[in-house]
């Protein structure tokens, strides 16, 4: 699971990191630079994708563009597909602009259950995973 992980992340970062390039070509200003570095988007859910891992590599990439947690919602939305797409539709306006009720009713539509998500960290963490 850690290997599928490292893999989605490596394929992001290599997205982030031509992203970034193109950007540069376009316009070298540095400020220009940082203000649409944070209008990039994140990549849509794949259906055969393990959604722990896909939540966690969206969490790295909003924390490294520096979004403000309060917008990753509205980011993450559009880029949902299936069983998690369904979780997001049935929350309520104001539920669905919170990341971490978003997050949970994803995991709950998924079945995973808190205490088995803080399992598999545990384990991530003394690297056996």
């Amino acid at each position: 699971m850690l290997g599928s992980f490292m893999v989605a992340l490596e394929v992001m970062e290599r997205e982030y990191a031509h992203n970034m390039v193109l950007l540069n070509q376009n316009d070298q200003n540095n400020t220009n630079n940082r203000l649409c570095r944070r209008e990039l988007r994140f990549r849509k859910l794949w259906d055969t994708e393990d959604i722990e891992i896909y939540l966690r590599a969206f969490e790295h990439v909003a924390q490294s563009n520096e979004w403000p947690k309060p917008s990753w919602s509205a980011r993450l939305a559009p880029e949902l597909t299936g069983k998690a797409f369904e979780a997001y539709a049935n929350l309520s306006l104001d539920e669905a602009k919170d990341y971490d009720t978003l997050k949970k009713v994803i995991l709950i539509k998924y079945e995973i259950t808190a205490e088995a998500f803080r399992n598999n960290e545990l384990l991530k963490r003394q690297g056996c995973n």
